[in-house]
């Protein structure tokens, strides 16, 4: 339930190996399969493979997997979990499943805020298109609810394209057996920030372990991570591009991205240890996965003073944090991704607020940024004014706010001061599967925008 990265699936939809994971320049070792099982972990009564009942000896690509994981993870795997290749049918079918985790009302919450703030169209099946992107995207997943490996077949059996991916589950599921990761990643309404840097810190484990099978090592470097992670995102925006919005279509491999960069900074500071206890004491904010200065200080939000405050008559819905990744998507939305993310780097803290009266909608979001950000959340006050008179219209101004009109989903006004924006969009009515609409305007969200923007 974020405004930008469908925090609601994360739990389920971000443990997936993605198809064309590997950009173009990845070192040839992070794909050759060994040839055979190391006889370390084969004749070790310390490191066995798995138990014969989950996964058929017949199947050597699987036991060679789970061998070349435990082998460069250094993690044992003593606990049994299942294993499944599926057709790409199948495989959308248990992301259907594994959504039903998540309640209802926070996926409808979720897709109301992404109309209210411009990123999907107000005619969208949001959940539809989310579910149809991972499904289309996704070859293999690891289910902690299950504890089952499930693969697409897509890829021949053997390949090196496919021992890749199932190291990268493996991983997962050893991450799971030490690290307790079905907890750490369950769906809760109030955690969506620290729940995303979760995901990032075991998909930037399970990229690196990945790579670093059958010897990737000798050619990684900082340089080298840089470029891949870049490779990776870029790859993902020509795949999807024209199929779902950037800011969607970012999210699904950002936790790649940024996950395999935290863990590389870890890595080469201290090599498994390092990532083992970040695990034990792993980042609570996206801004500590995004900057390790602020991980290794543990720097925290600054909490946020005021309540929620929304239209007349209407009352609170939803409420969770926006941390510095969902800030960054949603200006990435509007600006430049570079100015995106250097303006998000100013972030202290935020806040999502969606109310609600009988069908009507409207949301409140607050940023705080850093106390000597001043000139930069100027500076971003004029990108989004460029932006969205390009997008919406002229803006009008008034004293308090700049506001927007769009068709169906109501006025967008938004507010600076050197720490704090604030955006208000809507009312509008959401009806079952209706096309949204609205009869707000900029002059009626006058006397919401009074009491709900805390600006001097």
């Amino acid at each position: 339930m974020t405004p930008v990265r469908w925090r609601s699936y994360a739990g389920v939809l971000l443990l997936v190996g993605c198809r064309n994971l590997l950009p173009a320049g990845a070192p040839s070792s992070a794909v050759d399969a060994p040839a055979q099982m190391p006889p370390e972990i084969q004749n070790s009564s310390n490191f066995p493979v798995v138990s014969a009942a989950v996964i058929s000896p017949s199947d050597r690509a699987l036991s060679l997997a789970l061998a070349s994981a435990v082998r460069v993870r250094g993690l044992p795997s003593r606990r049994a979990f299942g294993s499944e290749h599926v057709d790409r049918t199948r495989m959308g079918a248990i992301v259907r499943k594994e959504l039903a985790a998540i309640p209802q009302e926070a996926i409808r919450n979720e897709a109301t805020e992404q109309k209210l703030l411009s990123l999907v169209a107000p005619a969208a099946d949001y959940e539809e298109m989310v579910v149809g992107m991972v499904s289309a995207q996704v070859a293999g997943l690891y289910s902690p609810l299950a504890r089952t490996l499930y693969v697409v077949d897509d890829d021949p059996r053997g390949s090196p394209e496919e021992h890749a991916l199932l190291v990268h589950e493996m991983v997962h599921a050893l991450q799971d057996e030490h690290f307790d990761l079905g907890e750490r990643v369950r769906w809760r309404a109030e955690s969506t920030d620290q729940t995303a840097a979760a995901h990032a810190l075991a998909e930037g484990d399970a990229t690196l372990a990945m790579l670093l099978d059958g010897g990737g090592h000798r050619e990684l470097s900082d340089r080298f991570i840089a470029d891949f992670t870049t490779g990776m995102m870029e790859t993902n925006r020509q795949i999807l591009e024209g199929k779902v919005p950037r800011s969607i279509a970012d999210s699904l491999v950002s936790p790649y991205v940024d996950g395999m960069r935290f863990v590389w900074r870890l890595y080469v500071r201290g090599g498994w240890d390092a990532v083992n206890a970040a695990w034990r004491d792993p980042p609570v904010t996206t801004e500590q996965l995004l900057h390790h200065g602020k991980y290794v200080t543990h720097e925290g939000p600054v909490p946020l003073v005021g309540d929620p405050v929304g239209p007349k008559d209407f009352s609170l819905a939803s409420a969770h944090t926006v941390g510095e990744l969902d800030v960054r998507d949603w200006l990435g939305a509007f600006v430049a991704c570079e100015v995106a993310e250097s303006h998000a780097g100013a972030w202290e803290n935020g806040r999502m607020e969606l109310f609600a009266r009988g069908d009507e909608r409207a949301l409140r979001m607050r940023i705080r940024w850093d106390a000597d950000a001043g000139p930069t959340a100027q500076r971003l006050a004029r990108h989004l004014e460029k932006s969205f008179q390009m997008r919406f219209g002229r803006p009008r101004p008034s004293a308090l706010f700049h506001c927007v009109e769009r068709p169906n989903v109501g006025p967008l006004a938004w507010a600076a001061s050197p720490r704090e924006l604030v955006v208000l969009a809507g009312p509008a009515s959401f009806s079952g599967g209706q096309l949204p609409t609205s009869g707000s305007s900029c002059a009626s969200l006058r006397s919401w925008a009074e009491r709900a923007i805390p600006l001097p």
